[in-house]
């Protein structure tokens, strides 16, 4: 297998790799959420286990060819914008904004109330990515398989593309159609989005769909989309920093792999 490789080649030599086209479709996929699944990853086995087939990144763990996220970052940059741009002319709103929120709260306070509950439910999805990978065989196997992708970031690429995919994903799906088609068809749109070929399809479609709700339900209580913004962010930036230390083929750590 090519990761094999990987790990002794050049810093320099990694940085100039990229990836073909059919592995950019399935790593928008596993970014896109960037995943609160971003970190649900592994291989059963071991490292000298057969990936499970098309398992989002199955053909990135056979590609010679590893991408540079800034491609990335300026995709779900120009995404947003769009969004935006869709929502401000054809609904006539701010996208930043539910025109129809549960809770009548005034201009300060229902973002200060949305960024209090998205940091709340962004930390516990990122410790319930860990707890599974510490727990369950099937999520040190996701795990396996998406780190290269990964493992080849900067840090300040990952902060980069954990705050880009944050801002393009929820200015699309719930600021654009939230309002529109509903907070339960956006969820389902956004786990199909998620969906990978193979065994682990549908656990990333239903993790994708209930990640979908709950950052939909912040929206929808609060009328601000600058929590699921920071729900999203810190989700994407914390699983990507965890699939890039944590090598899930190690001893089981402390706190049932909470701490790292």
């Amino acid at each position: 297998m090519w990761t094999d490789a990987l790990g002794d080649l050049p810093r320099h030599d990694l940085d100039q790799l990229e990836l073909g086209l059919e592995t950019r479709e399935d790593l928008w996929r596993i970014v896109l959420l960037g995943h609160p699944a971003a970190s649900l990853a592994t291989n059963p086995g071991g490292p000298e286990a057969e990936p499970l087939p098309g398992a989002g990144s199955a053909e990135l763990c056979h590609s010679p060819r590893v991408l540079r996220w800034g491609h990335f970052a300026l995709a779900y940059a120009f995404l947003g914008a769009l969004s935006a741009v869709v929502a401000v002319v054809l609904r006539a709103g701010s996208p930043f904004s539910h025109p129809e929120p549960l809770l009548s709260l005034a201009e300060p306070a229902r973002h200060t109330y949305s960024v209090m509950m998205g940091l709340t439910v962004g930390a516990l999805i990122v410790m319930s990515t860990r707890l599974s990978v510490a727990r369950f065989e099937w999520a040190r196997r996701l795990h396996r398989e998406l780190r290269p992708v990964a493992r080849v970031m900067s840090t300040q690429g990952i902060v980069a593309l954990a705050l880009l995919s944050a801002l393009g994903e929820e200015l699309l799906f719930r600021g654009l159609l939230q309002p529109w088609i509903g907070i339960l068809l956006q969820a389902v749109l956004f786990g199909f989005l998620h969906q990978v070929r193979g065994p682990s399809r549908f656990v990333w479609m239903a993790w994708a769909t209930a990640v979908g709700l709950l950052l939909g339900s912040i929206l929808q209580i609060t009328g601000s989309l600058l929590g699921p913004i920071a729900a999203h962010a810190l989700v994407n930036g914390l699983n990507l920093a965890y699939l890039k230390s944590h090598d899930p083929t190690f001893a089981r750590r402390a706190l049932g792999g909470l701490l790292g």
